[in-house]
């Protein structure tokens, strides 16, 4: 397994880093402070922040234009708010995603939808990433 890479300084610094525009960042913020995020940290090949939770229980993967993680759709729904686009992740994981409101991706929604056509979870460290032969984040084969 790689060497994990230090963590963020702060979530604004993750969020630049990423590339989040101003207008997710509140939702984002939100989300953090509901579900008790207490670090945040780089993921090998980027294009993710990992959130640790103060309950030690699977981490949020936030990315510039939806946040996947959340144990339940109740959970979901209360972190990201009742009118918000939640969707159920891979069944296997029986994990929760919250798409922002407005544009997805780079102003085209149809990016938003090819995009979880074209990601797999890792079995090694369960974090959803891009389908490739090895996951872009532990190094491990996806098959």
């Amino acid at each position: 397994m790689a060497e994990e890479a230090p963590p963020y300084s702060s979530l604004e610094v993750a969020l630049d880093e990423l590339g989040v525009d101003l207008e997710r960042r509140a939702l984002i913020r939100r989300i953090v402070e509901r579900i008790g995020v207490v670090e945040f940290r780089r993921t090998r090949g980027g294009g993710r922040i990992t959130a640790i939770r103060r309950d030690g229980r699977r981490p949020l993967h936030i990315l510039a234009w939806y946040v996947h993680g959340f144990a339940s759709e109740a959970e979901a729904r209360s972190a990201a708010g009742e009118d918000a686009k939640v969707w159920r992740g891979p069944e296997r994981m029986e994990l929760w995603g919250a798409d922002y409101p407005g544009r997805a991706g780079r102003g085209q929604p149809e990016l938003r939808n090819a995009r979880h056509l074209a990601e797999t979870s890792c079995p090694h460290c369960f974090l959803i990433v891009p389908a490739a032969p090895s996951c872009s984040s532990c190094g491990e084969p996806l098959s």
